[in-house]
C-alpha cells in the first residue's frame, strides 16, 4: 500500500482497537511531538508515499521518533521485541502468527531509521491492522484539513483540556469541522444517527451499549458546535474515544 498517513498512527492506531481510549490519545500526541521538533518533522506527502521515500533522512528521523516514543525501539535504536510482540498481539489472536510477524518484521537494518521504516512497512504488508485502519487514515487527514483552515484551527492545548473549553468558539468550530467531515453531523449541523451508530460499533460490540450511547450522546444542543463538543465528550466519558484530541 503506497498511501501512508502518519504511518505510525495508521498501524499503531489500528493496534489500539482493543484499548482505544488509552492508546489512541497517546499515539496522536506522539505524532504531534515528533512533528513539532524540526529534527523529526516530516512532510505529510513523504509519509503518504512511504515506500517511495525509505531513503529520505526526514522520513527516517520521523519514523524512528515515533517508534522510540511508543516503545518499539529503545533510545539507542535497538528493537524491543517484547513490546513489539505485545502490540502485534492486540490485533492478531493467533500466537504463531504473532511470532511469525515479529520474526519477519522486527529485523535490524543498517541504521535505526531504516529499522523503524522496515518494521512498519512489513507489518502493514502482512495485514497487521484492524477494522480501524482506514478510519485512522481518514481521521488524521480530516484533522489536518480542519487545522489548515484559519476558521477551524484550534490550539492543541485547548483540545487536550476540552472540558474546560466547551464554550470556546475556536474549539467549537474545530470540533464541528471534524464532526461534519467524518459524517457524524450533516452539512447543516444536524446529527446523523446512522453514521454515529456505525462509528461507535467499531469499538463497542455490545449492541445494547451502542444504542444507549447513541441515545445519551447524540443530543442536539442549541448550536451545532455545542452538539459536536457534547457528542465527543459524552462518548469519551463512556470510554469511547473516537477522535484523538481528548
Amino acid at each position: 500500500m503506497k498511501s501512508f498517513v502518519v504511518f505510525a498512527c495508521v498501524i499503531l492506531g489500528a493496534w489500539a482497537a482493543n484499548i482505544l481510549v488509552v492508546e489512541e490519545q497517546k499515539l496522536h500526541h506522539l505524532h504531534d511531538q515528533c512533528q513539532a521538533d524540526p529534527a523529526t518533522h516530516a512532510d505529510h506527502e513523504l509519509l503518504h508515499h512511504l515506500s517511495e521515500n525509505i531513503d529520505n533522512p526526514q522520513v527516517g528521523a520521523h519514523m524512528l521518533c515515533e517508534s522510540k516514543a511508543v516503545g518499539l525501539q529503545s533510545e539507542n535504536g535497538e528493537l524491543d521485541l517484547d513490546t513489539i510482540k505485545s502490540k502485534v498481539a492486540l490485533s492478531v489472536n493467533d500466537d504463531k502468527e504473532v511470532d511469525r510477524l515479529v520474526k519477519e518484521c522486527a529485523i535490524k537494518k543498517n541504521s535505526a531509521e531504516k529499522t523503524a521504516i522496515h518494521l512498519f512497512m512489513c507489518l502493514d504488508k502482512n495485514g497487521a491492522a484492524s477494522q480501524l485502519d482506514l478510519e485512522e487514515k481518514e481521521l488524521h487527514e480530516i484533522h489536518d484539513r480542519c487545522q489548515s483552515d484559519p476558521a477551524t484551527y484550534v490550539d492543541h492545548e485547548l483540545l487536550h483540556h476540552l472540558a474546560d473549553n466547551i464554550d470556546n468558539p475556536q474549539v467549537g468550530a474545530h470540533m464541528l469541522c471534524e464532526s461534519k467531515a467524518v459524517g457524524l453531523q450533516k452539512p447543516n449541523g444536524e446529527l446523523d444517527l446512522k453514521v454515529i451508530r456505525h462509528k461507535i460499533s467499531l469499538s463497542v460490540s455490545d449492541k445494547d451499549k451502542v444504542d444507549r450511547l447513541v441515545r445519551e450522546c447524540a443530543v442536539k444542543k442549541d448550536i451545532p458546535e455545542k452538539t459536536a463538543v457534547n457528542l465527543f465528550m459524552c462518548l469519551d466519558k463512556d470510554g469511547v474515544t473516537y477522535f484523538h484530541e481528548f
